[in-house]
């Protein structure tokens, strides 16, 4: 860049880009392809080495935004990061689904129209749904149904008590088939582990989340009745097995034998 100040913010630009690809579900394979660059080329230039006003321009037009518009989306998602979600935005998506999965399709790339196509939301619906996220201070609402994010802040929905019991209850709803069910896939591993181990297992389910998310980003491409929308979860918690020393030998009161499903 061409000032020291410009320069101390240039970290600050390639996170806040980063996030948006992640959110986009866009991989370093990916930025390389639509640039004809290598993928070394381009961990480079997102660690900030060799790194031009040109080429950061370019790998804005990616994310659909302008130089201009990540630095001011930067700026305040770095102030944002400091403070937690406020009650009044906690409670808005802990109670309306629809405007937390609404929200959710914005930071991932999709656009107002799309979402309305998609959804098949009546016009006044879409306004009004995108007004309360405009005054929620998650978006900034701008003429012809426009918007412009105010943070790519990643929300943990798993480390929000209030959005964890809104989660649960909705998750419900979507889980409502049989594990042998055609169109459920699934794996179930009964493993024994350290705290260690289950941290990284939480990181290495927040990788795979990402995978999840650039997959969806590709089959957005194709025509839409290739595609269906799938409920994902990926989930581990502790179990008793008290029950399991006998292997199952029948004894009083004992009419079952405890079954590990693995698949």
């Amino acid at each position: 860049m061409t000032s020291a100040r410009a320069d101390s913010k240039i970290p600050l630009l390639l996170r806040t880009l980063k996030e948006l690809y992640r959110g986009r579900g866009l991989r370093h394979e990916d930025v390389a392809t639509a640039l004809d660059i290598s993928k070394m080329t381009v961990k480079r230039y997102l660690s900030g080495k060799g790194l031009s006003l040109a080429i950061l321009e370019r790998l804005c037009q990616l994310a659909d935004i302008s130089l201009l518009e990540l630095s001011e989306l930067a700026t305040q998602s770095d102030q944002a990061s400091m403070q937690p979600l406020s009650a009044a935005q906690e409670n808005a998506l802990a109670e309306n689904q629809g405007l937390a999965f609404l929200l959710h399709l914005l930071m991932t790339g999709w656009t107002p129209s799309e979402i309305q196509a998609e959804l098949q939301m009546a016009d006044h619906v879409l306004v009004g749904t995108l007004g309360h996220l405009d005054r929620l201070g998650f978006i900034d609402l701008l003429p012809g149904n426009k918007v412009r994010l105010r943070t790519i802040r990643h929300i943990h929905w798993a480390h929000n008590h209030r959005l964890k019991s809104s989660f649960d209850r909705h998750l419900k709803q979507h889980f409502n088939k049989g594990f042998d069910h055609p169109d459920v896939v699934w794996r179930y591993r009964l493993v024994k582990l350290s705290h260690a181990s289950v941290l990284r297992l939480e990181a290495l389910f927040e990788e795979w989340s990402r995978t999840a998310d650039a997959l969806s980003q590709d089959d957005r491409k194709l025509p839409a009745d290739q595609c269906r929308w799938h409920g994902v979860l990926v989930a581990a918690q502790p179990v008793d097995l008290s029950g399991l020393g006998d292997m199952g030998t029948p004894g009083p009161g004992r009419q079952e034998s405890f079954a590990v499903p693995l698949k």
